[in-house]
This record gives structure tokens, C-alpha cells and sequence, in this order.
């Protein structure tokens, strides 16, 4: 079990895995928040930014909890048909003597993705085409993979009369576990018992930082000034907070805006 057509997975496993990684670097430019006819400088702008950003994060955070125990419910509903397929190949074996077949024990392996243990075979095929390669899924305890011996023989129930090395097979052993033995199973079910607390801590813990960001807006916001000579060719004004200052200055000493940017 599986092998053939059935073996999708890695060994001892109902599925292949993969990862992949990115990153990306990169600078922002602080501007003062502008809230109707009031500023933040830059300072408590950069501090309210984070405490949005934070807030944002922890949101996503925790979504992101949620749409991973939809990935595990598709995974286990997986694990259930592996399971419902390879029950009724062994239980036709049982009734069909000719779906038994002699396999030998080729290697022991370990899945820490479920933290047990499984072994890999290999059946003789029917038309001289070489041997037909399978793996249990991970069920056994190590007291119970130490019970199998590499190169021992151990018997299988097949899919077809005629083995190829794309039949389908399973441990004949296999019907005396309960579904709850399979460590992938049992790890994905502590994962859905696990992730909705983890998802939901983050959305509450969200809600400090918006509270806490339209503090520091509250008591730090300050009146755009206003002047009528916003126009004047002889006067220099700061487009964010509408005070005058020096034509040549580099940044705004009230509200702290870099005004060499365009």
C-alpha cells in the first residue's frame, strides 16, 4: 500500500510535499497622516503605521489559521478514501484468495510528519518486467516495526490478477488499524483542535493595536493651519500641515515631512 497507480505520496505517506521560499526587501517613506482638516507628524504618523501594520498582520495571521484547517479537511477527507479503498481491497482479498500476494520487506522508515513508523516492499510482477514497488502508510509504533525484518515476507492484497508494476496493493495488516493509527491522520486532527485557537488568540489580539493607533491619533492630532496666502510666489508652505517655512528647507520642522520629495 500504494504502489503502482496508488502511490501518490512519498513513503509512508498519503501525500508528496514540496516548499518553497521568497523574500523581497525594500524602504518606505514616511508622510504625515492627514484626518479631515488635522495632521500627525511624522513621528506619531511611523508609530500609528506600525500599530495598523500590526494589527493587519495579526488579522491575516490568524485567517491564514483558518484557511490551513480547510487544507487539513481536504487531507483527511484524502486519508478516509485511502482508507474506505484499500479496507475493500483487502476484504475482496480475503474473499478471493488470488488477490493475496507474497511480498518482501525491502526497508524501514520513519514519517515525522506523523510520527510513525512504516516499511517498503516490493512484489514479484507477471510479466518479467521487473518488481512492483509499495510502501504501508505510517501505523506502526516503533514496537511494532521492530517486529519486521528486511528481507522477511509478509503477504499483500492486489488490485488485479495481473501485477504490473502499475498495480495497486496493501498490507493485508492493514485492516486491523483504525484510522485514528494513521499519524498523518492523528496529526492532522490535533492540527484542526489546534489551529482555530491559534487563529482566533490573533484576531483578538488584533484589536489592541487599532485601539491603541486611534489613541495616538486622539492625542496627537493637531489643526492644519490655515492662511490665505497659500499662494503667494513669496512664501514657501508645507503641503501637509500648511505651516510656512524656510525655501530651501529640506524637511518640515513641524510636522517633519521630507520636502525634498516629489
Amino acid at each position: 500500500m500504494p504502489s503502482g497507480s496508488g502511490s501518490s505520496g512519498c513513503g509512508g505517506s498519503h501525500f508528496s510535499h514540496s516548499s518553497t521560499s521568497h523574500g523581497y526587501s525594500g524602504s518606505r517613506v514616511v508622510r504625515p497622516i492627514i484626518i479631515g482638516n488635522c495632521y500627525l507628524n511624522t513621528k506619531d504618523s511611523q508609530k500609528v503605521n506600525d500599530q495598523r501594520v500590526g494589527g493587519v498582520f495579526l488579522i491575516m495571521f490568524g485567517l491564514f489559521m483558518f484557511l490551513i484547517m480547510f487544507f487539513i479537511s481536504l487531507d483527511l477527507n484524502k486519508i478516509k478514501e485511502d482508507r474506505d479503498r484499500y479496507i475493500n481491497m483487502i476484504q475482496n482479498a480475503n474473499n478471493d484468495s488470488r488477490y493475496i500476494r507474497e511480498g518482501t520487506i525491502t526497508g524501514i522508515g520513519y514519517n515525522d510528519n506523523g510520527d510513525k513508523y512504516y516499511y517498503t516492499y516490493m512484489i514479484d510482477t507477471d510479466n518479467n518486467s521487473g518488481s512492483l514497488s509499495g510502501y504501508t502508510y505510517s501505523i506502526y509504533t516503533k514496537e511494532q516495526i521492530d517486529t519486521f525484518v528486511i528481507g522477511s515476507k509478509t503477504y499483500f492484497a492486489v488490485e488485479d490478477l495481473y501485477i504490473t508494476q502499475e498495480s495497486d496493493s496493501v498490507n493485508m495488516d492493514y485492516i486491523y488499524f483504525d484510522l485514528e493509527d494513521d499519524g498523518e491522520y492523528a496529526n492532522n486532527i490535533t492540527g484542526m483542535k489546534i489551529l482555530p485557537i491559534i487563529g482566533i488568540i490573533m484576531l483578538l489580539c488584533s484589536i489592541p493595536c487599532f485601539v491603541s493607533a486611534n489613541k495616538l491619533i486622539k492625542a496627537n492630532k493637531k489643526p492644519i493651519r490655515d492662511h490665505e496666502n497659500i499662494d503667494d510666489p513669496t512664501h514657501t508652505y508645507c503641503k501637509y500641515c500648511g505651516f510656512e517655512v524656510e525655501p530651501n528647507a529640506k524637511t518640515c520642522k513641524y510636522c517633519g515631512v521630507d520636502l525634498t520629495e516629489k
